[in-house]
């Protein structure tokens, strides 16, 4: 009983978790490494971008699960809720930085959120929360 403790487990989207897996992890650097290959970018880190999001679920969290001492995080798959922000970065390995993209569901909140947010940054409003095709065209032209 030394090594399990009570912890509030993080919330984790159900297809995030569908993806964790050690199958579709090695098909996505496999895939990675042939588009990489066949567009002649090994060598050209300046042309290589990655995106990422940090999405901010404003829903409470509920309830406690008993995990290992040790793990840092325990998670819990839950639909998704309202109250969602994303931020999305993008960066590439030639330290290129392109301004954040703050996503809204639903709508823009009150207030002059622009004023203290990252500098240069862009904001929009999806069904979601989430990056559409739309928000992703607005971000890069």
């Amino acid at each position: 009983m030394k090594n399990i403790a009570s912890r509030k487990p993080d919330k984790l989207d159900r297809g995030r978790g569908r993806m964790a897996n050690p199958v579709v992890v090695r098909r996505h650097f496999t895939t990675l490494q042939k588009v990489l290959q066949d567009n002649g970018l090994l060598d050209r880190p300046d042309q290589i971008f990655n995106v990422d999001e940090a999405g901010l679920n404003l829903e409470l969290r509920k309830g406690k699960v008993i995990v290992d001492r040790q793990q840092k995080h325990a998670y819990s798959t839950a639909k998704g809720g309202c109250d969602h922000v994303t931020a999305n970065y993008c960066a590439s390995p030639g330290r290129a930085l392109v301004p954040p993209f703050i996503i809204f569901e639903k709508s823009f909140p009150s207030g002059d959120y622009v004023a203290n947010g990252p500098p240069g940054a862009m904001y929009g409003k999806s069904e979601n929360g989430y990056m559409d095709d739309d928000l992703l065209f607005k971000w890069f032209n």
